[in-house]
């Protein structure tokens, strides 16, 4: 493959700074199941682009850890498998998904999330980040405001 890029005239366009916390309306673009290290299991890994004004076409990840294994400690591994799932019932109840076969079935979802900005100091790579806080239903309007914890695994 012949890439004929100059680097000297390409100006980057990928803004990668946290998103703005606040509503979003977001569609599912990409999952694709991935292993985990050291053979603990796997999980998704669910890319969504947002399609409201605001920040459109920015990327949000997010990875769930739907099959995590862990034989030192069973009742951990399934703690964590129980937030994974408990994330995508939320996603579920949002997109009006009653029954997921494959994860295909979660591709191009539309629904509303709120994001919260995660700081430099609690984030997993030392840099500011984002965190998805709640799902709801395109156009929904929460009775009161999402309740933000500082561990967002409840460990």
């Amino acid at each position: 493959m012949e890439l004929n890029f100059n680097a000297e005239v390409y100006e980057p366009t990928d803004d990668f700074s946290p998103i703005p916390a606040g509503r979003y309306t977001v569609q599912v673009v990409r999952i694709e199941e991935k292993k985990l290290k050291d053979d603990k299991g796997s999980g998704l890994n669910l890319t969504y682009e947002i399609i409201s004004e605001n920040n459109k076409g920015r990327l949000v990840w997010e990875f769930l850890n739907v099959n995590y294994k862990n034989p030192a400690d069973e009742t951990k591994a399934q703690k964590v498998r129980d937030i994974a799932n408990n994330t995508l019932y939320d996603i579920c109840q949002a997109a009006g998904l009653p029954y997921v076969r494959t994860e295909d079935d979660l591709r191009d979802l539309v629904f509303d999330i709120d994001i919260k900005v995660i700081p430099a100091d609690k984030s997993w790579n030392g840099k500011p980040g984002n965190e998805i806080a709640k799902y709801y239903k395109k156009g929904d309007t929460p009775a009161s405001s999402p309740e933000f914890t500082d561990d967002p695994l409840n460990l």
